[in-house]
């Protein structure tokens, strides 16, 4: 009877590793050729687990060109950030948003050589990114998440940065006042209901910002007078746009910006009063319409009536997924336009 268990039991286990591994592998992993190229490993969205980093770990140090690891939308938590520290010091980039990640072990990666490191969504407190900071080397840097309060601004104020990128409904105004009057980045992501006039009143007065992307936020057209303003702000990226963007008025009257990105996060019809802000605007030379591939811009033929009115000759229009009346609007400017 008892060699009968045995053998029970030893044909149970065989057959969970025979039929049942298959559902517990990872489908990127098995396939793993089809996410890499020369430089870049490509994992977002294949529900890694830690158990996973192992692999993906040995082969970037085994193959030392690789610079750049997108691995957003996973599973990952703590153990893999440890994991992440073995790595060699060619990875240059490194992509974390979307999961599970607490910021206990972030110190761990204090001495890598990393110079772009986003982490947005995952639930990482202030202590977190504290920890994080200690590496030096990071030039552009993307947090957010509900669980940040005040306690990260002074690890990443008057430190100098490429991109910063800084999302969070829990930061105060006077944090956020802090950032805008410290922050020495060339490009400022702000992204919080919390983001209002006091914040455009510091950024008026910044130095350092050369580009500044707002979402999310609470300024008024008064807030934007004062942001158009500063002469080294050249760039504004906005994620909405519609005939009450209360920086439209503004961007008619200013003088420095040179360049108006804008990446929707709902779809947008760009019609004749859009135009006609842009139309009487004597500074902007760019014009870059970047939709996320789920929402898209409606290109409203007396849109292109009103921009072709410009006096503007150095006007690009870039245009990706937009396909409706792009080829009216770029014959009736007669500028350079790249469609993707």
């Amino acid at each position: 009877m008892l060699v009968f268990k045995k053998f029970k039991l030893f044909f149970l286990f065989s057959f969970f590793i025979f039929f049942m591994a298959p559902v517990f592998a990872n489908k990127c992993i098995d396939h793993f050729d089809d996410h890499k190229s020369e430089k870049v490993l490509f994992f977002n969205g294949c529900q890694l687990a830690d158990k996973d980093l192992n692999i993906i770990v040995n082969f970037t140090n085994q193959h030392p060109g690789i610079e750049r690891l997108f691995l957003d939308n996973n599973n990952l938590t703590d153990k893999s950030v440890k994991q992440l520290s073995l790595l060699n010091n060619s990875v240059k980039e490194i992509y974390l948003s979307k999961n599970k990640i607490q910021g206990k072990t972030l110190a761990s990666l204090r001495n890598l050589e990393i110079e772009v490191f986003f982490i947005e969504g995952n639930p990482i407190d202030s202590a977190g990114i504290n920890n994080l900071m200690l590496n030096k080397h990071i030039k552009s840097l993307y947090i957010g998440s509900d669980t940040l309060d005040d306690g990260f601004i002074s690890s990443v104020i008057n430190r100098s940065f490429d991109i910063l990128g800084i999302e969070g409904n829990h930061i105060s105004r006077a944090a956020w006042k802090q950032i805008a009057e410290s922050s020495r980045a060339m490009l400022l992501l702000a992204s919080s209901e919390a983001v209002g006039d006091d914040f455009a009143e510091k950024i008026a007065k910044n130095n350092y910002i050369k580009v500044l992307y707002l979402k999310n936020n609470a300024i008024s057209a008064h807030g934007f007078t004062l942001i158009f303003s500063n002469p080294h702000i050249h760039g504004l990226e906005t994620s909405e746009l519609n005939d009450s963007s209360t920086f439209l008025e503004p961007l008619a009257n200013s003088l420095y910006l040179k360049s108006l990105f804008i990446n929707p996060e709902k779809d947008v019809i760009l019609n004749a009063s859009i135009g006609k802000y842009i139309e009487r605007n004597t500074s902007l030379e760019a014009l870059l319409l970047f939709p996320d591939g789920t929402h898209r811009f409606v290109l409203d033929a007396d849109f292109a009536d009103g921009i072709s009115k410009t006096h503007l000759t150095k006007l690009f229009v870039l245009i990706r997924g937009c396909h409706k009346r792009v080829s009216e609007l770029t014959n009736r400017l007669k500028l350079n336009s790249k469609k993707t």
